[in-house]
């Protein structure tokens, strides 16, 4: 079943199962003969714990290009870039980069399906790019490429910097992984000291991977009509210009109980992550604590920091939240959100109650036993408070 609210799309049931590094363009490029080739060659070579954490799929192609704004352009230029025969030291980056960010279990989109006049299949022009990209031979990939680059280029106004835009594929017998990468530029000094003398010289052309506003995209599935329609995104930069999803990859946010309890979570961990005070950090687990008993069922993101959040944990939560998203009501999965967020909450025989909080767990807080299980907690008391019983 499927509905919209404005932008956002839910469904109840998915249709498939679906730092500062800095680098130069001009390392990127290659005229990409045999590159794909090459590429497949040097995947033996790369260490065979990485492959597992990419999902066992093997990377074949590689295209990059650098991307200028020009939406308010008149006349728009094709971005330069092509094919990328990757060299070992950077197929193993981007695979390790590819595992840390854990793309597939970031927030949800679906393309935006469209149903030509005469024709009985949903049709998206994105979609087919990527297609194109991910199972085409080299000439039709290249074609795809460009597109793309292009389209993202068209995208793209003077709010948002040039970036690079790094596109791959992966295979697996008949399954594919398509993961698209923009990488900001950045404007880096590159410092070196010798006999008591420093040097500094500016680098041109260059990219940063751990900058904020990184965007990224993940599809995968095989060459069928209900695969590839589902996939996964972070846009950095979604508060400043969101033409990631919406003008580039035309999709929507996916958001059904347990991918929203799943974002609900990972904006929790994430804001805890972020903050310092410990106050602030202690308005984070007391919020979980109290949407356990609450009894509400449908929630949002905007709805969770209105109820349980103030000051800086409030902004900061709502910060880290996909804007589209954030106003999306989902049926909470409570069990699902404790098992993400790491937070459990024991109650004992005399009625007592211990919440131990994401960093505690197999720390100062232990669970001993099998039949008969016995919890251990022991530190110095820092602050005691007195609360009512009763949670919202």
């Amino acid at each position: 079943m499927w509905g919209s609210i404005g932008s956002i799309r839910w469904i109840s049931g998915t249709r498939n199962e679906t730092q500062g590094a800095i680098t130069t363009l001009r390392r990127l490029f290659a005229d990409g003969r045999n590159s794909e080739k090459d590429n497949s060659a040097i995947q033996d070579k790369v260490d065979p714990r990485m492959n597992e954490q990419a999902y066992s799929m093997k990377l074949f192609r590689i295209h990059a290009y650098e991307v200028i704004p020009q939406r308010l352009m008149g006349t728009a230029t094709v971005p330069a870039g092509g094919a990328f025969n990757a060299p070992v030291h950077f197929r193993t980056s981007l695979e390790k980069y590819l595992a840390k960010a854990q793309l597939s279990q970031q927030p949800p989109v679906s393309f935006c399906p469209t149903i030509p006049d005469g024709a009985t299949q949903a049709v998206n022009d994105v979609r087919s790019q990527i297609l194109d990209y991910a199972f085409g031979a080299p000439a039709t990939a290249k074609a795809a490429a460009t597109s793309l680059a292009t389209r993202l280029s068209r995208s793209m106004d003077d709010r948002s910097a040039s970036c690079l835009l790094v596109l791959s594929a992966y295979r697996d017998t008949d399954q594919r992984r398509f993961v698209g990468w923009a990488f900001p530029k950045d404007e880096p000094y590159a410092f070196s000291a010798r006999n008591e003398r420093a040097t500094i010289q500016v680098i041109e052309n260059a990219f940063t991977r751990s900058a904020h506003y990184r965007k990224a995209v993940l599809f995968q599935g095989k060459r069928q009509d209900d695969h590839f329609w589902d996939g996964n995104v972070i846009d950095k930069q979604a508060t400043i210009a969101e033409y990631w999803v919406k003008s580039f990859l035309q999709c929507d946010y996916l958001i059904n109980s347990k991918t929203g309890t799943q974002l609900l979570a990972r904006i929790l961990r994430k804001t805890h992550e972020d903050l310092d005070a410990r106050a602030d950090k202690d308005q984070i687990t007391a919020a979980v604590l109290s949407v356990r008993g609450s009894q509400r069922r449908r929630w949002s993101v905007r709805r969770f920091a209105n109820e349980y959040l103030t000051g800086t944990a409030k902004s900061t939560f709502l910060s880290n939240a996909p804007p589209a998203a954030v106003t999306t009501e989902f049926v909470l999965d409570k069990p699902e959100l404790e098992v993400r967020v790491n937070l459990r909450v024991f109650r004992l025989e005399d009625d007592v109650i211990v919440m131990a909080p994401f960093e505690s767990i197999n720390q100062s807080v232990r669970i001993t036993g099998l039949q008969q299980r016995r919890l251990r907690c022991e530190g110095n008391v820092v602050e005691e408070k007195v609360r009512s019983k009763r949670v919202r």
